[in-house]
């Protein structure tokens, strides 16, 4: 009987050492990456000057190295790309996972000059999103304005309304004498306008413009197999407590007159 007593208790010993590291093993094993498909907005008028247009470019891959510190460059995370505008749109950089060419790609556009057609861009990106952007991923766009958006105003309000019926985030930066009434429109809530005096103090509203990116980001998904041991865990060490019940029952049952 006591050689019995001291094998279950054995038993019950390494039951409960397998089940505290299954569940162990389950809440330090890795997620399904979280998926981001970002787009920034360039203002590249002619009224930016050229040093200004430099610390716009270093700005949006500050961002958008930023956000990949929590969600990675990578076919399965992060993608971003860039549109430009002027007097009309155009997109130097395609969505792409690959961290190398999206900094690169950025740092080599080139200023073209004109003037600003905000809407033009937000077309542009939005069709981007909807022909290159994954389904499982939440799409963003970035606006940056740094003076008032004269061109294409009658399809302003379209575009924008076009923007945000699709499910695109949208933040609005505005930099300088940007149009606050332009900003707080595009923006998809008053907490998605920020504004800021020039381009030499954008850094000061870096961690802002990522933190209400990463706000849009799901948290990742425990893969199946995660989930399984983590339940096959908790499943065994409730199997232990009961147990454990049942057998204190038998021994104060026992142990009554």
């Amino acid at each position: 009987m006591l050689q019995t007593l001291a094998c279950q208790r054995e038993t019950l010993r390494l039951a409960r050492f397998v089940a505290l590291v299954l569940v162990l093993i389950a809440a330090t094993a890795p997620s399904r990456a979280a998926t981001l498909d970002l787009m920034f907005v360039m203002d590249e008028a002619g009224g930016l000057s050229s040093a200004d247009f430099f610390l716009q470019k270093s700005f949006v891959r500050s961002v958008a190295d930023g956000v990949a510190v929590d969600v990675p460059f990578g076919a399965d995370g992060l993608r971003s790309g860039a549109v430009a505008y002027g007097s009309s749109a155009r997109r130097p950089v395609s969505l792409t996972g690959d961290a190398s060419i999206f900094d690169n790609g950025v740092a080599s556009i080139l200023q073209a000059g004109g003037a600003r057609c905000v809407s033009c861009a937000l077309d542009e990106a939005r069709s981007h999103l909807a022909g290159a952007g994954r389904s499982s991923a939440p799409d963003v766009i970035v606006l940056l304005l740094s003076g008032l958006s004269n061109v294409g105003t009658d399809r302003f309000a379209g575009a924008v309304a076009s923007a945000k019926a699709a499910g695109i985030g949208l933040i609005a930066v505005g930099v300088g004498n940007a149009d606050p009434v332009q900003v707080n429109a595009v923006a998809s809530s008053p907490n998605d306008a920020l504004f800021v005096s020039s381009w030499s103090a954008a850094s000061g509203i870096q961690d802002d413009v990522v933190e209400r990116i990463l706000v849009r980001v799901p948290e990742p998904i425990p893969e199946p197999a995660t989930l399984g041991l983590l339940a096959g865990g908790l499943l065994l060490l409730t199997g232990i407590a009961a147990h454990r019940r049942r057998s204190n029952r038998r021994d104060l049952t026992a142990a009554s007159p």
